[in-house]
C-alpha cells in the first residue's frame, strides 16, 4: 500500500528526469555542432600546382556567384527539357505528295547527305 500512495509522485519524477536528460542531451549535442566551424579537418586545399603554374582561390563563392552557376544549370537542363520536347513534336503537313516532299525532315536529311 505504500508504494500505491507514492506511485503517482514517483511517475512524475521518472518523467522530469528523463526530461531534464533528453534536454541536457540536446544542449550538448548543439554545444558540439557549434565546435565544427572551428575544426579544418573537411577543409580542402586552397592551391592547386598546374601546368601554368600555382592557382589560388581566395574564400569561399559569393552569393551572386552561387546564384549565377545554379541559374546556369538551371537553363541549361530547360533547353535540354525543350529540344527532347521538340523531338517528340511533329509538325502537320500537307497530305498532297508533291507539296510535301521538301518539307519533310527525311527529305531534308537525304538532301544534306546528297549535297543538295
Amino acid at each position: 500500500t505504500r508504494y500505491r500512495e507514492a506511485e503517482p509522485g514517483m511517475v512524475g519524477s521518472i518523467v522530469m528526469v528523463g526530461m531534464l536528460i533528453v534536454f541536457v542531451s540536446l544542449v550538448v549535442v548543439a554545444f558540439l555542432i557549434s565546435l565544427f566551424k572551428h575544426f579544418h579537418i573537411f577543409e580542402k586545399k586552397r592551391t592547386v600546382k598546374t601546368e601554368m603554374g600555382k592557382v589560388s582561390s581566395y574564400g569561399d563563392m559569393s552569393g551572386k556567384a552561387v546564384a549565377a552557376v545554379i541559374t546556369a544549370v538551371f537553363l541549361y537542363e530547360e533547353e535540354v527539357d525543350t529540344e527532347n520536347r521538340l523531338l517528340l513534336t511533329w509538325k502537320r503537313v500537307s497530305a498532297r505528295r508533291w507539296k510535301t516532299g521538301d518539307e519533310m525532315p527525311n527529305a531534308l536529311h537525304f538532301a544534306a547527305r546528297r549535297g543538295r
